[in-house]
């Protein structure tokens, strides 16, 4: 029989008379080296604020050997910007900005934690896929995954080797989008500020890389700003 994961049992015999008499049983485990892997986010997707339609989706295979088991996500390192953007939103407001989309099939409630969301499945299975959404255009944090397989948890592994991903996708971890630095042709240091248009004494225009890409209501509408031109914001009150 199986027993906590264990197969158990025990066998015995007499011989003829009761002369000769033995009992043999076994206690076999079964060792196992799960090799499972958090695949690549998309590269392509940053945060937006309340977005229903922009979720990102996030898989998990046990790949070797292919054994089910119970999967643990772990959202952590989170960002609690206040509002939704730099110049909206609650400002009283320092709400996790990332969260587990609730209602995922397979999976229990998502349960909140000091930096982040915790989500298990109520299930075991080989492969596991969770959605997330962000609450700030600037969200950021990190996905890790583990999976339980015989009451012991192996942590996933992401294609680069690492314990976990980025959330949205960031190389050099510095809370913004590397697709976004690509696209305007920065990179590096997120709270550089060296607009050179139009020309000055001095580059800049007040506002970090960070801040450009997490971006402004302006009219009503949400958008970033361009990290290589300088902006200027003109508030008429009446």
């Amino acid at each position: 029989f199986v027993k906590n994961g264990v197969m158990q049992g025990s066998y015995e015999s007499a011989g003829a008379g009761s002369a000769l008499y033995w009992e043999v049983s076994w206690d076999i485990d079964r060792e196992l080296d799960i090799d499972t892997t958090l695949k690549a986010i998309k590269r392509n997707w940053r945060p937006e604020h309340d977005n229903v339609a922009n979720t990102l989706s996030v898989t998990a295979t046990v790949e070797q050997p292919a054994v089910p088991g119970k999967f643990r996500f772990t959202l952590f390192d989170v960002t609690r910007e206040k509002g939704w953007a730099m110049n909206a939103g609650d400002k009283n407001d320092d709400s996790l900005d990332l969260e587990f989309v609730e209602g995922l099939d397979g999976f229990l409630a998502p349960k909140e934690t000091p930096d982040g969301w915790e989500l298990e499945a109520n299930r075991t299975m080989t492969t596991a896929t969770v959605t997330i959404k962000a609450n700030d255009y600037g969200a950021w944090g990190k996905l890790k995954c583990e999976t339980n397989v015989d009451g012991e948890w192996w942590p996933c592994k992401s294609e680069d080797g690492k314990d976990y991903v980025t959330i949205p996708y960031d190389e050099d971890e510095n809370k913004i989008a590397d697709f976004w630095e690509e696209r305007k042709g920065i990179s590096g240091d997120a709270a550089a500020d060296d607009d050179e248009t139009p020309k000055g004494r001095e580059p800049g225009d007040g506002f970090s890389n960070y801040e450009e890409y997490r971006g402004f209501q302006i009219e009503g509408v949400w958008r970033d700003t361009d990290p290589t031109e300088k902006d200027l914001f003109v508030h008429n009150e009446s």
